[in-house]
């Protein structure tokens, strides 16, 4: 009895103890660990409109995957790019971004060029807004 109250003990320690030094990252919240999505257009505030980023059919195209640890990757139209994220609340940025250089198509300047610019998300029935410096211009994504 002695020797299962010790055991007891030392895993209700162990336990404290991992908890006490886990690694709270706030800089990312769970909304977006693990997701990936598929760019459907670029909306415009201004005309009330949503163009459909070209080439449309595309299904390897301007998708972005949140991985662990605030690491995020996708492709353009041409390249590939990772990078860094950081969420606090419905606030976005990304850092360290970088994209290979083969000579970008359609979409995938202004694509990659209004994703880093993000300023904040909002998550709604599986679609992903990620919104520009404005806050009314926003990538409009499907979950994959």
């Amino acid at each position: 009895m002695k020797r299962n109250s010790i055991i007891l003990m030392l895993t209700l320690l162990l336990t404290a103890g991992l908890a006490a030094c886990s690694n709270d990252d706030s800089s990312t919240d769970d909304t977006l660990v693990r997701t990936t999505w598929k760019l459907v257009g670029f909306y415009t505030q201004e005309t009330g409109t949503l163009q459909v980023a070209e080439p449309a059919g595309c299904d390897d195209c301007y998708v972005i995957s949140f991985l662990q640890d605030g690491i995020v990757n996708g492709k353009t139209s041409t390249n590939k790019f990772e990078g860094r994220y950081i969420v606090s609340g419905e606030l976005i940025s990304f850092k360290d971004c970088s994209i290979t250089e083969v000579n970008e198509m359609y979409d995938g300047e202004r694509f990659f060029s209004t994703l880093i610019h993000t300023t904040r998300f909002s998550v709604l029935n599986k679609q992903l807004r990620l919104y520009c410096n404005n806050e009314q211009d926003y990538l409009l994504f499907k979950q994959r």
